[in-house]
Protein backbone atom coordinates (compact mmCIF):
# COMPACT_ATOMS: atom_id res chain seq x y z
CA UNK A 1 0.00 0.00 0.00
CA UNK A 2 2.96 2.60 0.73
CA UNK A 3 5.86 0.96 -1.06
CA UNK A 4 6.93 2.05 -4.32
CA UNK A 5 6.25 -1.10 -7.24
CA UNK A 6 9.58 -2.08 -8.74
CA UNK A 7 10.01 -2.59 -12.66
CA UNK A 8 12.44 -4.91 -14.42
CA UNK A 9 15.24 -2.68 -14.10
CA UNK A 10 14.93 0.19 -11.17
CA UNK A 11 13.89 -0.45 -7.32
CA UNK A 12 10.40 1.37 -6.23
CA UNK A 13 10.62 4.21 -3.07
CA UNK A 14 10.64 2.96 0.47
CA UNK A 15 7.49 4.02 2.50
CA UNK A 16 7.96 6.82 5.10
CA UNK A 17 5.59 5.72 8.03
CA UNK A 18 5.70 7.28 11.78
CA UNK A 19 7.90 10.72 12.28
CA UNK A 20 7.28 10.04 16.15
CA UNK A 21 5.77 6.37 16.73
CA UNK A 22 5.56 3.63 14.33
CA UNK A 23 3.55 0.84 15.65
CA UNK A 24 2.73 -2.68 14.37
CA UNK A 25 1.14 -5.52 16.03
CA UNK A 26 1.29 -3.08 19.00
CA UNK A 27 -1.10 -1.64 21.85
CA UNK A 28 -0.31 1.70 21.82
CA UNK A 29 -1.32 4.64 24.33
CA UNK A 30 -0.95 8.18 24.20
CA UNK A 31 -1.94 10.29 27.32
CA UNK A 32 -1.25 14.25 27.69
CA UNK A 33 1.69 14.71 24.75
CA UNK A 34 2.21 16.79 22.33
CA UNK A 35 3.74 16.26 19.00
CA UNK A 36 5.15 18.50 16.79
CA UNK A 37 7.66 18.99 14.04
CA UNK A 38 8.08 15.63 12.96
CA UNK A 39 8.22 14.32 9.49
CA UNK A 40 7.98 11.67 7.33
CA UNK A 41 9.34 11.50 3.60
CA UNK A 42 8.38 8.91 0.72
CA UNK A 43 11.81 7.51 -0.84
CA UNK A 44 11.60 8.34 -4.58
CA UNK A 45 11.79 5.32 -7.54
CA UNK A 46 15.35 4.30 -8.56
CA UNK A 47 14.39 4.57 -12.13
CA UNK A 48 11.93 3.76 -15.44
CA UNK A 49 9.13 2.03 -14.50
CA UNK A 50 9.15 2.14 -11.43
CA UNK A 51 6.85 4.37 -8.82
CA UNK A 52 7.64 6.39 -5.76
CA UNK A 53 6.95 5.03 -2.08
CA UNK A 54 3.81 7.34 -0.32
CA UNK A 55 4.29 8.73 3.29
CA UNK A 56 1.71 8.82 6.67
CA UNK A 57 1.69 9.54 10.18
CA UNK A 58 4.13 12.12 10.31
CA UNK A 59 3.56 12.03 13.81
CA UNK A 60 2.01 8.64 14.45
CA UNK A 61 1.24 5.56 12.26
CA UNK A 62 -0.14 2.20 13.55
CA UNK A 63 -1.12 -0.94 11.39
CA UNK A 64 -2.46 -3.88 13.18
CA UNK A 65 -3.03 -3.44 16.95
CA UNK A 66 -4.62 -0.67 18.75
CA UNK A 67 -3.89 3.27 19.03
CA UNK A 68 -5.48 5.33 22.35
CA UNK A 69 -4.49 8.59 21.82
CA UNK A 70 -5.95 10.91 24.54
CA UNK A 71 -5.87 14.78 25.99
CA UNK A 72 -2.78 15.30 23.28
CA UNK A 73 -2.15 17.76 20.51
CA UNK A 74 -0.46 16.96 17.46
CA UNK A 75 0.28 19.91 15.16
CA UNK A 76 2.86 21.20 12.83
CA UNK A 77 4.08 17.82 11.43
CA UNK A 78 5.06 17.31 7.80
CA UNK A 79 4.46 14.79 5.28
CA UNK A 80 5.37 14.69 1.62
CA UNK A 81 1.59 13.26 0.89
CA UNK A 82 -1.48 12.83 2.78
CA UNK A 83 -1.85 12.04 6.95
CA UNK A 84 0.69 14.56 8.30
CA UNK A 85 -0.77 14.20 11.90
CA UNK A 86 -2.06 10.48 12.27
CA UNK A 87 -2.71 7.28 10.34
CA UNK A 88 -4.31 4.07 11.15
CA UNK A 89 -3.95 1.19 8.76
CA UNK A 90 -5.76 -2.16 9.30
CA UNK A 91 -4.13 -4.17 6.82
CA UNK A 92 -5.84 -6.85 4.39
CA UNK A 93 -5.20 -10.17 5.84
CA UNK A 94 -7.99 -8.58 8.38
CA UNK A 95 -5.70 -8.50 11.53
CA UNK A 96 -7.72 -6.75 14.07
CA UNK A 97 -7.18 -3.10 13.99
CA UNK A 98 -8.71 -0.21 16.47
CA UNK A 99 -8.31 3.09 17.06
CA UNK A 100 -9.67 5.27 20.05
CA UNK A 101 -9.12 9.46 19.76
CA UNK A 102 -10.44 11.67 22.87
CA UNK A 103 -10.23 15.29 23.64
CA UNK A 104 -6.93 15.68 21.44
CA UNK A 105 -6.21 18.51 19.05
CA UNK A 106 -4.90 17.57 15.34
CA UNK A 107 -4.36 20.70 13.37
CA UNK A 108 -1.52 22.75 11.25
CA UNK A 109 -0.16 20.60 9.15
CA UNK A 110 0.77 20.91 5.96
CA UNK A 111 -1.27 19.06 3.07
CA UNK A 112 -4.67 16.78 2.97
CA UNK A 113 -6.07 14.04 5.39
CA UNK A 114 -4.14 15.24 8.82
CA UNK A 115 -5.80 12.24 10.77
CA UNK A 116 -7.43 9.51 9.07
CA UNK A 117 -8.31 6.17 9.43
CA UNK A 118 -7.72 3.51 6.37
CA UNK A 119 -9.44 -0.01 5.63
CA UNK A 120 -12.39 -0.56 8.18
CA UNK A 121 -10.41 0.45 11.24
CA UNK A 122 -12.71 0.48 14.58
CA UNK A 123 -12.62 3.28 15.47
CA UNK A 124 -13.91 5.22 18.56
CA UNK A 125 -14.19 8.85 19.42
CA UNK A 126 -15.05 11.97 21.60
CA UNK A 127 -14.93 15.72 21.17
CA UNK A 128 -11.72 15.84 18.90
CA UNK A 129 -10.68 19.39 17.51
CA UNK A 130 -9.27 18.14 14.04
CA UNK A 131 -8.54 21.01 11.43
CA UNK A 132 -9.33 19.31 7.56
CA UNK A 133 -8.67 20.38 3.82
CA UNK A 134 -10.67 20.81 0.86
CA UNK A 135 -8.92 17.98 -0.63
CA UNK A 136 -9.09 15.70 1.98
CA UNK A 137 -10.43 12.23 0.41
CA UNK A 138 -9.53 9.27 3.70
CA UNK A 139 -11.95 8.20 6.06
CA UNK A 140 -11.55 10.86 8.78
CA UNK A 141 -10.37 10.40 12.67
CA UNK A 142 -13.51 9.79 14.76
CA UNK A 143 -15.44 11.87 17.04
CA UNK A 144 -14.78 15.07 15.48
CA UNK A 145 -16.84 17.86 17.24
CA UNK A 146 -14.75 21.05 16.11
CA UNK A 147 -12.42 21.77 12.54
CA UNK A 148 -11.42 25.49 13.53
CA UNK A 149 -8.12 26.97 13.58
CA UNK A 150 -7.65 26.25 17.59
CA UNK A 151 -5.13 29.05 17.41
CA UNK A 152 -1.94 27.16 19.17
CA UNK A 153 0.40 29.10 20.93
CA UNK A 154 4.30 28.24 19.96
CA UNK A 155 5.79 25.51 22.01
CA UNK A 156 6.70 26.64 25.43
CA UNK A 157 7.29 25.75 29.58
CA UNK A 158 3.93 27.16 30.58
CA UNK A 159 3.51 27.59 33.83
CA UNK A 160 2.77 25.21 36.07
CA UNK A 161 3.62 22.74 33.64
CA UNK A 162 7.14 20.91 33.39
CA UNK A 163 7.09 20.16 30.07
CA UNK A 164 6.26 22.39 27.34
CA UNK A 165 2.56 22.69 25.45
CA UNK A 166 0.66 24.85 22.70
CA UNK A 167 -1.61 27.05 24.89
CA UNK A 168 -5.26 28.26 23.30
CA UNK A 169 -6.02 31.58 23.86
CA UNK A 170 -10.00 32.52 25.75
CA UNK A 171 -11.40 32.62 21.77
CA UNK A 172 -10.15 29.40 20.73
CA UNK A 173 -12.89 26.30 19.89
CA UNK A 174 -10.88 24.14 21.86
CA UNK A 175 -11.30 26.25 25.27
CA UNK A 176 -14.17 24.04 27.33
CA UNK A 177 -14.52 21.55 24.45
CA UNK A 178 -13.37 18.56 25.98
CA UNK A 179 -15.56 15.75 27.14
CA UNK A 180 -14.59 15.35 30.90
CA UNK A 181 -15.59 11.49 31.07
CA UNK A 182 -12.51 10.74 28.41
CA UNK A 183 -10.27 12.68 30.54
CA UNK A 184 -7.57 11.89 32.95
CA UNK A 185 -7.54 13.78 36.18
CA UNK A 186 -4.73 15.85 34.91
CA UNK A 187 -3.49 17.40 31.65
CA UNK A 188 -0.23 17.29 30.32
CA UNK A 189 0.78 20.81 32.56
Amino acid sequence: TFAGDASDLAGGGGAGLGGAIFGYQADVTVSNSTFTRNAVARGNAGGAGATNGADAGGAVFTVAGSLTLVNSTVAGNESTGAGAGVTVYKPTTGEATSFRLANTIIAGHAGRDACYTRNGVTSSGTNNLITSSATDVQTPCPGIVATGDPQLGPLLLNAPGRTPTMSIPPASPAVDAGDLASAPLDDQR
